[in-house]
């Protein structure tokens, strides 16, 4: 005994000389520094992952939304299309014109209320197919519930392939189902995007309904789509949570993930992005190495500080050399998040909880035409909004602004987030504008110039509403006209007159001269028939050579009177088409309303007889429902009216070339459309 102490006196010795106690504290101080660096950069990979996949979800969330929002737009449009019977034309306009602006691989069809396919854009259909076992069938029987439907992938009968159908009832007048509109969207083309977003190994990007069923999945073989997760952890936390994110356990596929996921706000569909835990530790992994050498190598350093003062320093430069590396490497992602920001089609603006704007790139200056003095560093929003006030951005004390916009924009434009807005800039271009706030109380505000998808919604818009040849309102527009009146007619005590107009002599035009020489004189008809009447009235075209006027608020049958012969004498000038006279006259129906009928449907029906007792009497020729006929008098020489009486049109002939056929807009004044 006495030896060992003897042996070690000489240690114990030096273990109580205040260097090696302080030596003893910077090992703990070391390993102190080593545990907490490793803690924050565990959280730093969490936080940082986190963010990158929630943030993916949302935008992936956004763009697939979208997709389907313009599918629908779609599927509504070409419904219209089958009620007007124009979904040939339609569908193949349709076609032409979203070719190079589809984002997705969409095939559209219809199915008759019997579920067989009876159109196809993918070319005729030259066999029976059965599909009413199809769930995008099913689902709208049995409901008259306006809604889409989107279904589980499914093989399709007459492509083959994999799809995915996005469907909505047509209806007849009673609710009876009269058909189904369908768009079949193949599911790889998400996978395709799904393949382009790089979230390293074992990174998984997946698309499944709230039924469970996989529609697309990463992944280049795309075995993934048409599996279940009914009993997946996943699952059932979307339906307890919406948008959450999570470590999964690995259950699924034996890959441990970090995986964030959004339940779509507009369609019964889930994003779910994950990242594997290997990938999301990488860094981690490999600083805990690099820190735990480290440790090692100081704490062999301090112990033999006395005798190795000069190899202690070394190593000490050693680990500085390291930490600068790994501040270069957060220097290195900083600068490629700032060109990327640089370079996104979108406007991006970040404000801190004091309103001062952090992050803000080239595009918002643009959108926004700011000055260079405005994109300086920490400048605060409320300079940005003053500016924009000022300068009449938002019209004459924001008139022009979302009662709810405006107050955010005098509250200083951060505190009070208005989530999504929309607005007109004085050059014209509209910006959609969203808000998320953080709960750190920053904003991040993105600018999304729509002004083309604007442009692209109103003509679709238009031409549900209007006659695709001579840019007349159709059946549909109308209709509503015709609701619109007869409310007038019940509020206000007052009247209206109905005419349904058939041209004589139109089918011979057309034989004799070809359908492109009917065209043109429908244009020029429907050209004079706009320039009798006055602004609030309306001129339909319904279909072949029929057309429809509305004669608001009146209920004189002489006032009527009137405007019948002045259609008679507009519609019975000759025509000069390519060369060739050609005259036509024009037969009347003529019903008024409350008199003749307090529906439209009635009202329609009077003008109908009235229209073919007048044909029945010969050409160009008026009748009211209750018989009596009229010719040409004098305006207000009410009392001289005659029984009928051919007219002879006058000498006057107006020319139409083909080669140059006046235009709608150009031919047809402009009309106030009703709400």
């Amino acid at each position: 005994m006495k030896l060992i102490v003897k042996r070690f006196y000489p240690w114990l010795g030096a273990a109580a000389q205040p260097v090696t106690v302080l030596g003893a504290a910077m090992i703990l101080m070391i390993w102190a520094v080593i545990a907490q660096n490793l803690h924050s950069e565990y959280h730093r990979a969490v936080q940082v992952n986190t963010q990158e996949t929630s943030n993916l979800a949302r935008v992936l969330e956004e763009n697939l939304t979208r997709n389907i929002q313009n599918i629908d737009r779609s599927l509504i449009f070409l419904r219209t299309s089958w009620i007007n019977n124009t979904f040939q034309t339609d569908l193949a306009r349709w076609a032409n014109e979203t070719k190079a602006q589809r984002e997705v691989e969409l095939q559209i069809s219809f199915i008759d209320a019997e579920g067989m396919l009876r159109a196809s854009s993918l070319g005729p259909i030259l066999k029976p197919i059965n599909l009413s076992d199809r769930e995008h069938y099913l689902a709208h029987l049995g409901h008259t519930r306006d809604e889409m439907f989107i279904s589980k992938p499914v093989i399709g009968r007459m492509s083959g392939k994999w799809s995915i159908q996005l469907s909505r009832a047509v209806r007849e007048p009673d609710g009876k189902l009269a058909g189904v509109i369908v768009g079949s969207i193949d599911p790889y083309h998400w996978v395709r995007v799904f393949n382009a977003v790089n979230l390293g190994k074992g990174g998984i990007v997946r698309l499944f309904g709230r039924d469970g069923i996989v529609r697309a999945s990463s992944g280049v073989d795309g075995k993934e789509i048409g599996r279940s997760m009914l009993e997946t952890p996943i699952f059932k936390r979307a339906h307890q949570r919406p948008i959450d994110t999570y470590l999964s356990s690995g259950a699924f596929d034996g890959t441990r993930r970090l995986i964030s996921y959004r339940a779509f706000k507009e369609a019964p569909l889930i994003i779910m992005v994950g990242v594997s835990q290997q990938e999301m530790f990488a860094t981690f992994y490999r600083s805990r190495i690099l820190f735990a050498v480290g440790g090692a190598v100081f704490t062999v350093l301090i112990l033999l500080v006395i005798w190795y003062g000069v190899q202690r320093q070394k190593n000490l430069n050693r680990f500085r050399a390291m930490w600068k590396a790994s501040e270069a490497v957060a220097s290195e992602k900083s600068r490629v998040l700032g060109i990327t920001l640089e370079n996104i089609n979108q406007g991006i603006m970040m404000i801190d909880p004091e309103g001062n704007v952090a992050v803000i790139n080239r595009r918002v200056q643009e959108l926004l035409d700011l000055p260079d003095r405005l994109m300086a560093p920490r400048t605060n929003i409320s300079e940005i909004l003053k500016f924009m006030w000022e300068r009449g951005e938002f019209g004459d004390e924001g008139e022009q602004l979302d009662p709810r916009v405006r107050k955010m924009i005098r509250c200083g434009g951060s505190t009070e987030a208005v989530p999504l807005y929309e607005r007109v800039r004085p050059n014209g271009i509209v910006l959609e504008v969203a808000s998320h706030k953080l709960d750190d109380g920053s904003v991040v505000r993105t600018f999304t110039d729509i002004t083309e998808r604007k442009r692209i919604e109103q003509q679709i818009a238009h031409m549900a509403h209007h006659d695709n040849l001579t840019n007349l309102p159709n059946r549909v527009l109308l209709n509503d006209r015709l609701d619109q009146a007869l409310a007038r007619m019940k509020r206000q005590k007052s009247g209206f007159a109905l005419f349904c107009l058939d041209l004589d002599g139109f089918k011979k035009v057309n034989d004799t001269f070809g359908h492109a020489a009917g065209d043109l004189l429908l244009k020029e008809v429907a050209q004079r028939l706009a320039n009798c009447v006055r602004e609030a009235d309306t001129v339909a075209r319904i279909g072949g050579d029929e057309f429809v006027i509305l004669l608001e608020d009146t209920t004189e049958e002489a006032q009527a009177v009137v405007l019948a012969e002045r259609i008679k004498a507009a519609t019975g000038l000759p025509c000069s088409i390519n060369g060739n006279q050609v005259m036509v006259g024009t037969s009347i129906g003529i019903a008024m309303a409350p008199r003749d009928g307090t529906d439209a449907a009635e009202l329609i029906r009077n003008a109908d007889k009235a229209l073919y007792r007048a044909k029945s009497k010969g050409r160009n020729l008026f009748s009211f429902v209750n018989g009596e006929k009229y010719a040409v008098v004098k305006p207000k020489d009410f009392s001289q009216i005659s029984p009928i009486v051919e007219v002879e049109p006058a000498e006057e002939t107006i020319d139409i070339d083909e080669a140059a056929p006046l235009s709608p807009e150009a031919a047809i004044p402009q009309k106030r459309e009703k709400a």
